[in-house]
Order: C-alpha cells, then sequence, then structure tokens
C-alpha cells in the first residue's frame, strides 16, 4: 500500500464513528476517570468526562464523589514527575 493510499486509509478510520456499546462498570468508570485526569492538560469537570465518554455526567460525578484519595495519589504522581523531570 502506498503511503498516500495509508495515509488516506487513516483519515478515514479516525472520522468513522466507532460502532457498538457496552456498560461501563462504576469500577470501570473509575480508573477511567482517573486516567483522564491524570494525562490531561488542565483541570477535567465531570461533564467534560461525560462528554468525551458519552455517559450521564451523573454516573461520573457518582464514580468520583468523595475520592480524596485520587487527588492525593495524583498530587504525589505529579510531585514525582516534576522532580524527574526539573532540570
Amino acid at each position: 500500500m502506498s503511503e498516500q493510499a495509508h495515509a488516506t486509509k487513516l483519515s478515514e478510520e479516525e472520522t468513522t464513528p466507532i460502532e457498538g456499546r457496552r456498560e461501563i462498570s462504576p469500577t470501570e468508570l473509575r480508573g477511567i476517570a482517573e486516567a483522564l485526569i491524570f494525562v490531561a492538560d488542565e483541570p477535567l469537570s465531570a461533564r467534560t468526562i461525560a462528554e468525551v465518554l458519552e455517559i450521564d455526567q451523573d454516573a461520573v460525578e457518582a464514580a468520583i464523589i468523595g475520592r480524596r484519595d485520587i487527588k492525593t495519589a495524583l498530587d504525589d504522581a505529579a510531585a514525582f514527575w516534576n522532580s524527574k523531570l526539573a532540570p
């Protein structure tokens, strides 16, 4: 396959919506939300996470509410990486 054909195929795949749905358990949702929060460049709201995952905002809020340990873990991870990346 030529580079142009490969690029065209990739471009088509990027615009093709994902088909099919499945339920996300509260445990999976919590893990997904934590991962999104961890890799985000800026703070994420429950609304943004819900929009990205195409699920109900209340489900996201229920999964992450009261999870102070998430904030602590994320703060610890940020401090670790900042110390490793500092000049």
